[in-house]
C-alpha cells in the first residue's frame, strides 16, 4: 500500500469513526446512518447536544 492510499483510507475511516456531535474518534465504525452519532451522544437531549456542540466548536 502506498502512503497516499494509506492516508486516503485513514481519512475514510475517520469519517466513519468520528462522532459529528462530540468529535470523538472511536476505534470502531459508528451507526451514523441509523442513530447519527455515538451511543453516549444519542442518549443526550436536544439541549444537551446543542451545548456539547457549542463547546466542541469553541475549542
Amino acid at each position: 500500500m502506498t502512503p497516499g492510499r494509506a492516508a486516503a483510507l485513514d481519512r475514510a475511516m475517520a469519517a466513519r469513526q468520528t462522532c459529528p456531535v462530540c468529535r470523538t474518534r472511536y476505534d470502531h465504525c459508528l451507526p451514523l446512518k441509523t442513530i447519527g452519532s455515538c451511543l453516549p451522544c444519542a442518549d443526550l437531549t436536544d439541549t444537551e447536544r446543542d451545548q456539547l456542540a457549542a463547546l466542541t466548536t469553541a475549542v
